[in-house]
């Protein structure tokens, strides 16, 4: 952990980023006010920092700004607006919003329950090495939720999720 004064020292260099309108900058001082890392914490200020990134299509920030509105944190809970962020996101390729979206297409979160789509986004991110993924299709195939029946495929996912450090994986 930094001590303080190299974060006040950082939140300055990213405040005058951000005002400059640089997305990397406005995302990085959201996570500063969103954790408290030298600046008081502010999940709304955290959220409109992020907002301003999002909009210039910075992926990170759509995801964080997802997770803002999936959760209430500094803006008001708002599943349909946490789906459209957390979806930008995973169209960039950002294996973590994938998942997300997945899972919104699971829990039916800001969008029709459709388990074939949240298969599909599951893929996508298992390809990407998301390890949360891997075990949520894993068990689609193993069900044959949203993906036709395939217990080989299940396992191949369950080893590949265990070799990337998942701590709960089923024995098979």
């Amino acid at each position: 952990m930094m001590k303080d004064d190299s974060w006040n020292e950082l939140v300055k260099a990213y405040r005058m980023g951000a005002e400059l309108g640089e997305p990397e900058a406005q995302f990085r001082l959201g996570s500063c006010f969103a954790n408290g890392y030298g600046v008081e914490q502010d999940k709304e200020a955290a959220a409109g920092w992020y907002e301003k990134a999002a909009e210039q299509g910075y992926m990170l920030a759509q995801a964080a700004l997802a997770l803002c509105y999936s959760f209430g944190d500094g803006v008001p809970m708002d599943k349909e607006k946490a789906f459209g962020w957390y979806l930008k996101a995973a169209e960039q390729g950002y294996a973590n919003a994938q998942c997300n979206v997945g899972n919104c297409y699971e829990l039916g979160e800001g969008v029709s329950v459709d388990r074939a789509e949240a298969a599909k986004w599951y893929r996508l991110a298992a390809e990407n090495g998301q390890v949360d993924a891997m075990i949520y299709l894993a068990e689609y195939y193993t069900a044959g939720t949203g993906v036709e029946k395939d217990l080989e495929e299940a396992a191949k996912l369950y080893l590949r999720a265990k070799e990337l450090g998942a701590e709960e994986v089923p024995e098979g």
